[in-house]
């Protein structure tokens, strides 16, 4: 600790040889690298754990800023002002200069004779990092610091800075002093000075680095970039400043005349005093100029739009970074151009810097013609050395570099008007993709674009059109030039290929042709002339695409659909012209270039022979994988859609004639094979056709509203194929078993259940209508064969440790469910009108259906229990098919002759439940539990009406069947929650079987509610809801590192059945009811659940039991408990205001009462909640924390309820503050001053628990829900500006009691956080002053900014918490399926 030194005394301590922070850092570096340590350190070595924080640290590290902010706080805690010295709170780490210490590492780098200061090239790499990351972070005053920089001194005086920046460089490097010692600074701002003094540094240090590499100039080459990264980031800053914009800043050159200048000065200066000889002096200028132009699109166009850098964006006035990119994109180029003129071609390594050096500007900017057309003829040269037979070794490295040249440009000719104008609008946030999510979200996109559109001019927009246009006209220049000799590349590459599993580059021939053709085919056909060459360099581009497309290698014809859906794109949106003598030509070429890429791509992707003869193998996922695209691929090409936007009609017209095509292609082999008499045809057809649904059922629609002759030919070929391929399935079930029957009976149940749509629009047509009655009748036949002949999985299954199954699963790719039922339940639950044609059909349908069911179920009975393959299906598709019987019988009015058969099956289900009830409890084995659940989910399949059947009895007939099975379902509901109190009772096998029951429980009930819940499901309801929360409240007293047999990962947990299952329900319940519109009053069943579970449900909620975080600790349930609870009260809320209960003549009534009071005490347990956690940013620090984590959704739902609550008004606000005094001890006399209304004191806690919340006592995602949450309690104080200053000051300074801690505060601390703690008054009342504003204001833009304000008076945003991403709401859908 550095303490009561005077500036001077400091400095003169500072005059050392090295900079302070170079032993450090370089300490670390050897930790860290492994690098050999020098002999000088003597102190203990630290771990790699601290050395990385260290080095993060001394990266990010702004003392300058720091101190400042430190001096600003000690003035408003001190009255005057005066007489503070910010030298008598200085910590080490406050001294020493991260710059300097980079630089003296870098400078040294190779050049210094002293073996005790050699520096290793990692070191010289990372210095060379820090720089170029502190320089596009930090303005250049505070990206290069000195040792120290007083705050009380700030800005510092140009002499200072020139005479210590000159001290230490020249200790560095010899070649220093000769360099610097013109030196005139052209300003005496603080900046330029530092400014210029570095771009002088660091093109010294590039040069002498250039000069002393040999033979090791690959390895180097990083290091080198980097550094004219790090000039090219000062330079644009030198270039535009704040008070300059719109000018430049005086006395400055353009950015790449400046760095082209400056090293040609320096090249001078070292020529002349080394005695270099001249030829490899001017090769080491060419090299240096090389690397530094190559460097200045990637370090300053790569935060923008265009792309996201290796170093992410650069943080500067929007209006400086507009300027620089502007000048870089608009001049840079010419000017890079201008300085080679003179220089002779390039040839060997400096051939491959040119070519390099070509491809990181074609990257980010509009090539000019002139400089295209003089790099071409090098191209040229590149392509047919490179093509030869054996190259040499410059020859490759040659050719590779102009193919990534060639694809830059052929990259940038593909760029819309929104990506040129980001390019300069925009700059790309840091990492701000989330982990493995590659693409732009739809929010994201959207508010790019409208970022784009507010800061776009007419003249802008016009500029990037042209650009637009001139980018993609110069690809097809680049591409007519080049391709005699850039072809033959593809051809070689194509031959070399012949296994499936053949890898290529995205940079070598095969990805040069794939992003030839995204610039150029959309480019051509919009030319509003099409000549004769314009279409044979389309023809020539779509031959090579076709052939990447019939590649034998996956990897090689991945890369056409790119192309493909880019050019449809453009046909869709835009059109191409057809009013001259090429138009039809072009169509024709676009149907066959379309046509044959897709039909490649399908041919390609079937399954190999032999696949299925193992069927208990699991399925090729990347095959698999593959043939999902295809669909896509032929999908989206066929299709009608743009993307939402306007179709052209010629564009609509190629997309017909494709997809008839396409229908054509497939039919004819499927055809021919039933008119041959064969049972099975090749499976890639079946494949294709079934990709093409949508696109028919677009037609078909079209046909329904229009109908012609050019619609109904396709749409007759569809049917037809359908027929035959299910005619051709059908016969191949009488025959011997043969494996391909599997894939071609699961594409043909896919394709029925794809058709679905179509066949029912075309069923409403009177010419189709007879030909799908035939239809139908074939895929019902084909659906039922394929259900009892061909098991759902043939093999266990192995979808829990693979994506796609194992071959033998009936199911789609990866999905689940038996594909013959789902066909069958796609047609019969379609529509009304394909109900009745399937009625029709086949008048025994349903009858044949319950034979099915019967079948199945006996089947499920032989497997035995546990066994899921060999025969039949699984008991969720047999349920499947159990809800469509009932879904017939209710469409045919009870006239299909199911009704007799479904009312005995419901009765055995509840009959077998009931004759449990004889076994005594004690006596229940896992097997009981298995035969009750799977009774339970059966009944749940049943039809609504018949479910609410099962209620229909009186509670005092104890006999009746239906009681006592509602009688066993209570008890057995909740028997894992009783056995907690005695573990040893509990076997694992015994809990699975009970969870999956209260998953079956959970299934029947939600489906209960008609709307509200029945009076005899209510008991099984609430003593569901409290043992559960009372074996919640057993679990956390024992401990927070206790295990459990129940609440585990295994059992209940949200991965496999939640707890709060019937929460939940109510929530659904109420959720049903706000959609129907049903009145508050007539779900008193549901409320009063809520209600007498409230106590049970908060405790649980609230217990201070920390959140179980060490390995082998129980899985806890209080947050999808908090999660269901909060969602439920908030669909009551919302019923509640949408239907003015409160104001209705009910107001008053006991239902009104116990609503009120179950309201108030929720939103009293959240503010308590609020007051737990104790602001920590990690777990580890949490760990021991008072209650349940709020990283998860509840903490959304509470927001939400929040927000809902204080939109009821005052008079609920008031009862919440009474409740929060009478339970927080609150010491009043710190707010005395402020006023002496208990209730406004009282609303002050709540105050404070929202800013606890935003200091980190909820995650940040939670955070963003502030603006509704002040905006609603803003209106529950009446909408007053005064009152709402009040709670705002009285917010601020109230306190715990002296002699009592509550949650995470401590006695005598503020309520409303730490950060508060340190504020000064004026400060805080600057605050309130602020938010009062804001909140007068009372519009969607003060809340935000009022949220704004928040965050940053409680510590900003924070982005090194260890709180996860925003979370999505639990799911129940799949919990029949346990």
């Amino acid at each position: 600790r550095i303490c009561h030194l005077s500036i001077i005394e400091f400095e003169r301590r500072m005059a050392t040889p090295q900079p302070r922070l170079s032993g450090d850092l370089r300490l670390a570096l050897s930790v860290l690298y492994s690098l050999p340590t020098a002999s000088d350190f003597s102190i203990q070595r630290p771990n790699s754990k601290e050395a990385h924080e260290y080095l993060m640290q001394f990266q990010c590290r702004n003392i300058r800023r720091k101190l400042s902010s430190r001096l600003n706080s000690l003035k408003q805690k001190s009255e005057s002002g005066e007489g503070i010295n910010i030298l008598q709170s200085l910590e080490a780490g406050d001294v020493g200069s991260s710059w300097l210490a980079c630089l003296a590492l870098l400078a040294s780098h190779r050049t210094s004779t002293n073996q005790q200061i050699e520096v290793n090239y990692a070191e010289a790499l990372f210095a060379a990092q820090t720089m170029v990351h502190r320089l596009r972070r930090v303005k250049l005053c505070e990206a290069i610091d000195l040792e120290f920089e007083s705050p009380q001194s700030v800005p510092p005086k140009h002499e200072m800075i020139m005479d210590m920046y000159m001290q230490w460089s020249t200790t560095f490097n010899s070649t220093f002093p000769q360099v610097l010692n013109n030196y005139q600074p052209q300003s005496s701002e603080e900046e330029a000075i530092k400014g210029e003094l570095t771009v002088l540094s660091l093109t010294t240090i590039l040069y002498c680095q250039t000069l002393s590499c040999n033979q090791d100039f690959g390895r180097i080459r990083p290091l080198l970039s980097t550094i004219a990264s790090a000039l090219a980031c000062c330079c644009a800053r030198l270039r535009y400043t704040s008070t300059s914009i719109p000018s430049e800043a005086p006395n400055t050159q353009p950015i790449v005349k400046m760095i082209i200048n400056t090293l040609t000065m320096v090249h001078q200066v070292v020529s002349s005093s080394t005695g270099t000889n001249p030829d490899h002096a001017n090769q080491v200028y060419s090299t240096a100029l090389f690397i530094s132009m190559s460097s200045i699109p990637d370090a300053i166009l790569a935060g923008s739009g265009s792309g996201g850098g290796a170093y992410g964006r650069m943080s500067m006035d929007p209006r400086c970074y507009t300027a620089v990119t502007t000048e870089v994109r608009t001049q840079g180029l010419s000017q890079v151009w201008e300085s080679f003129m003179d220089m002779a071609s390039p040839s060997n390594d400096q051939l491959v810097l040119f070519l390099e050096m070509c491809e990181s500007w074609a990257k980010y900017v509009p090539l000019p013609k002139e400089f295209v057309r003089r790099s071409v003829t090098l191209l040229e040269q590149a392509f047919a050395e490179l093509a030869i037979d054996h190259p040499n070794p410059h020859q490759v490295a040659a050719g590779r570099a102009a193919l990534r040249y060639w694809i830059a440009i052929m990259e940038g000719g593909s760029w819309s008007v929104e990506q040129v104008l980001a390019s300069s609008l925009i700059q790309k946030k840091e990492n701000s993709q989330q982990p493995n999510k590659k693409k732009q979200s739809s929010k994201a996109k959207k508010r790019q674009k409208e970022v784009i559109e507010e800061r776009t001019s007419q003249n802008q927009y016009v500029l990037a059109q042209n650009e637009v246009h001139h980018r993609a006209e110069v690809a097809c220049e680049v591409t007519m030039r080049t391709w005699n000799v850039f072809r033959p590349l593809l051809t070689r590459e194509l031959s070399t290929i012949s296994d499936v599993n053949d890898e290529v580059q995205g940079d070598g021939p095969v990805g040069g042709i794939v992003a030839c053709a995204n610039a150029c085919l959309p480019y051509l056909v919009q030319q509003p002339v099409q000549t004769s060459e314009s279409l044979q360099l389309f023809v020539s581009i779509s031959d090579a695409v076709n052939e990447i497309c019939s590649s034998a290698a996956r990897s090689v014809r991945g890369f056409a659909a790119e192309s493909l859906y880019m050019l449809h794109d453009v046909v869709m949106t835009v059109g191409f012209p057809t009013d001259n003598s090429n138009g039809s030509n072009l169509q024709n070429v676009l149907v066959d270039h379309f046509y044959k890429c897709c039909m490649n791509l399908a041919t390609q992707c079937g399954y190999p022979e032999g696949y299925f003869n193992d069927l208990r193998e699991n399925n090729d996922e990347e095959l698999e994988m593959e043939r999902n695209d295809v669909r896509d691929v032929l999908r989206g090409i066929s299709g009608h859609s743009s993307g939402g936007k306007t179709s052209n009609p010629s564009g609509l017209h190629v997309a017909f004639c494709v997809l008839e095509k396409l229908i054509e292609a497939c039919a004819q082999p499927i055809i021919e094979v039933g008119t041959e008499g064969k049972h099975l045809f090749p499976e890639s057809a079946l494949h294709a056709f079934s990709a093409l649904a949508r696109p028919i059922y677009a037609i078909a629609l079209h046909y329904q509203g229009s109908p012609s002759a050019e619609l109904e030919r396709p749409l007759k070929i569809a049917l037809e194929i359908m027929s035959s391929a299910g005619r051709c399935i059908i016969q191949a079930f009488g025959q011997p078993f043969h494996h391909n029957l599997l894939p071609l009976s699961r594409l043909y149940g896919l394709a029925t259940a794809s058709l679905s749509p179509a066949f029912s629009a075309l069923g409403a047509t009177k010419p189709f209508e007879t030909g799908i009655v035939q239809v139908l009748e074939i895929c019902f036949q084909a659906s039922v064969l394929s259900v009892v002949h061909l098991p759902e999985l043939s093999a266990p299954s192995t979808l829990r440790s693979s994506r796609f199954d194992v071959r033998g699963a009936m199911r789609s790719p990866g999905g689940e469910d038996h594909v013959g039922i789902l066909a069958l339940m796609r047609l019969i639950t379609e529509s009304p009108t394909l109900t009745g044609l399937i009625l029709r059909s086949n008048p025994s349908m349903v009858t044949d259906l319950c034979h099915l069911y019967q079948q199945l179920k006996q089947m499920e009975k032989e497997r035995g229990k546990g066994v899921l393959h060999g025969k039949g299906v699984l008991p969720k598709s047999r349920r499947i098919l159990l809800g469509l019987i009932c879904h017939l019988e209710n469409s045919s009015a009870g006239q299909s002759g199911a009704t007799a058969v479904l009312e005995d099956l419901f009765k055995s289900s509840v009959l077998n439940i009931a004759n449990m009830s004889t076994i005594q409890q004690t006596q229940w084995t896992p097997e009981t539990m298995f035969d009750i659940c799977e009774n339970v989910f059966d009944l749940a399949a049943f039809s609504k009406n018949m479910v609410q059947s099962l209620y229909d009895f009186r509670p005092d007939d104890t006999e009746s069947p239906l009681n006592r099975c509602l009688t066993l379902l209570n008890h057995a509901g909740v028997a894992g929650f009783n056995a907690m109190a005695d573990p040893n009772t509990l076997s694992r096998e015994f809990v699975i079987e009970w969870n999956r029951l209260r998953a079956a429980i959970f299934v029947l009930i939600r489906s209960s509610g008609m709307p509200d819940l029945p009076s005899t499901a209510t008991d099984l309801v609430k003593t569901n809801i409290v043992t559960e929360c009372n074996a919640v409240l057993h679990q956390c007293n024992i401990g927070p590192r206790s295990g459990s047999m129940v609440f585990n990962d295994e059992v209940i947990s949200d991965e496999v059945v939640p707890a709060g299952l019937m929460l939940q329900t109510l929530g659904e319940v109420l959720d049903n009811a706000v959609v129907a519109s049903v009145p508050v009053g007539s779900l008193t069943n549901a409320i009063r659940i809520l209600y007498d579970s409230r106590v049970t449900v908060l405790q649980v909620v609230t217990t201070d039991c920390p959140c179980p975080i060490e390995k082998g600790s129980f899985c806890d349930p209080r947050p999808i408990i908090a999660e269901t609870w909060f969602l439920a009260l908030n669909k009551l809320l919302k019923a509640l205001i949408a239907q003015g209960f409160f104001q209705s003549a009910e107001k008053d009534s006991d239902l009104s009462q116990a609503v009120q009071q179950l309201l108030v005490e929720s939103c009293v347990s959240i503010f308590i909640l609020f007051l737990y956690p104790s602001i920590s940013k990690t777990q580890n620090k949490r760990a021991n924390d008072a209650g349940m984590s709020f990283d998860g959704a509840q903490s959304l739902a509470m927001m939400d309820f929040l927000h809902l609550y204080f939109s009821l008004g005052p008079a609920m606000l008031q009862r919440v503050s009474a409740e929060l005094l009478a339970k927080i001890p609150v010491d009043l006399t710190s707010v005395q001053h402020l006023g002496t209304d208990r209730d406004i004191a009282g609303i002050s806690v709540i105050g404070a628990g929202l800013f606890r919340a935003a200091q980190g006592g909820l995650p940040p995602w939670a955070v963003e829900c502030i603006p509704s949450v002040y905006s609603s309690f803003f209106s529950a104080l009446n909408r007053d500006p005064a009152t709402f200053r009040n709670v705002f000051n009285m917010s601020i300074h109230i306190r715990l009691l002296g002699n009592h801690n509550f949650g995470g505060v401590q006695a005598s601390q503020l309520l409303g956080g730490k950060y508060f703690q340190s504020m000064g008054e004026k400060s805080k009342q600057t605050f309130v002053s602020q938010a009062t504003e804001l909140a007068t204001r009372d519009n969607a833009n003060g809340w935000r900014q009022l949220k704004a304000l928040i965050k940053k008076v409680c510590g900003g945003k924070k982005k090194d918490t260890d709180f996860k991403q925003k979370p999505a709401y639990t799911r129940w859908d799949a919990l029949d399926r346990i």
